[in-house]
């Protein structure tokens, strides 16, 4: 709920904080991505915002289902827990 609120208000730290600066690595790669790939990717920050985002989402499913019904894997489940 949390990352849809922000990435629904753009209330990412680049643009809210640091007016749009998001560091030199993230300017050189949007740069490269403005000349040579015609801004097919989403800017650097906001992709690795986005990625943390959908990793997350992925390893709680994983812990879930790890836990769920019989066979349970109590050691699955706490490998995916401590993701």
């Amino acid at each position: 709920l949390g990352y849809a609120i922000i990435d629904t208000n753009n209330l990412y730290a680049d643009a809210v904080d640091f007016a749009g600066h998001g560091g030199g690595l993230a300017d050189a790669a949007d740069a490269l991505n403005a000349s040579q790939l015609g801004q097919f990717l989403p800017p650097f920050n906001l992709g690795g915002v986005r990625v943390v985002a959908l990793w997350f989402v992925f390893t709680g499913l994983q812990t879930w289902l790890s836990a769920g019904p019989a066979p349970q894997d109590a050691s699955a489940h706490r490998e995916w827990a401590l993701r």
